[in-house]
């Protein structure tokens, strides 16, 4: 459990940073550009696809369910694998 809430954290950090780093890049195209770039969409998609997976994959994380799987060989294949 501890291994999953620490690659949790790093890859929420990571994706915090990178998101971090787009908006500067878009402040910088839009500051010192003539040219018109719509660069606020690409924001406003990768936040929408991030928003939609980590909801498809929180859901799918919770409806999991070993309940009635009785070979424990494959149960325990699957929490390592989860």
């Amino acid at each position: 459990m501890k291994k999953i809430l620490i690659r949790l954290f790093i890859t929420l950090f990571i994706s915090f940073i990178i998101s971090i780093l787009l908006y500067m890049i878009n402040i910088f195209i839009i500051k010192y550009s003539n040219v018109d770039i719509a660069t606020n969409n690409i924001l406003d998609v990768l936040f929408t696809v991030i928003g939609i997976l980590f909801s498809v994959g929180y859901s799918i994380i919770i409806g999991f369910s070993l309940r009635d799987i009785k070979n424990e060989k494959y149960i325990n294949r699957f929490k390592t694998n989860l």
